[in-house]
């Protein structure tokens, strides 16, 4: 019994201390004349580094596989990846699914788990990109978040918790800014919308 205990107490522990989250905070899809540029922000709450990428195409959906190997000793690092997919586009409209994998390897992915998932929807049409001038900064945040492009006339704001929680919202803008400072540390989904669109993206706050 006593063996069997230990057992389970070494397989915990084994359990915690890979337990790794490297998380999407914002992804945009370009389609140019060749194929598909995919532009990905994620942030590592322990030190981690990019291994590789690779992706399939069924017909009207491209699932996009990034991996990383991570390491518990390094700080929180935020990794930038342009990233070109080849093809064709036979339809007017797409749908990309990113997925984080984690790696305990640091040499060859070994999909030892699944960290974040994000879903995107885009039309095959080079000149349709919403998304291409408009970002949230800094990411993560202590608490104040600045928004680049505020031209798209935004009209409310809605804060939600990783449980999907209202937390909370903001009807108006004075400046190119808001304050999540009230809020815990923690992952948040911050909803625009906006006079023609409704955006979402992923904000770390870590003060």
């Amino acid at each position: 019994m006593k063996t069997l205990l230990l057992f389970f107490m070494v397989a915990f522990s084994v359990s915690k201390s890979t337990a790794q989250s490297i998380v999407i905070t914002s992804m945009n899809a370009s389609p140019v004349s060749n194929g598909l540029n995919v532009s990905l922000n994620t942030t590592s709450f322990s030190g981690a580094g990019y291994l590789s990428d690779s992706y399939t195409i069924n017909q009207n959906v491209i699932t996009l596989s990034v991996c990383y190997w991570f390491n518990n000793t390094l700080p929180v690092l935020t990794f930038h990846h342009d990233i070109f997919i080849p093809m064709n586009f036979a339809y007017s409209n797409y749908t990309l699914i990113v997925t984080i994998h984690n790696s305990i390897s640091n040499t060859a992915c070994d999909y030892f788990s699944v960290t974040d998932s994000e879903t995107l929807a885009f039309l095959s049409k080079s000149d349709f990109n919403p998304k291409q001038d408009f970002a949230l900064y800094p990411n993560p945040t202590n608490g104040k978040i600045y928004i680049k492009n505020n031209d798209l006339n935004m009209q409310h704001i809605s804060v939600y918790d990783n449980l999907g929680r209202l937390v909370k919202e903001i009807s108006s803008l004075a400046e190119n800014n808001f304050d999540l400072s009230d809020l815990t540390d923690g992952i948040y989904l911050v909803n625009f919308t906006a006079e023609k669109n409704n955006f979402t993206q992923k904000i770390i706050v870590k003060k």
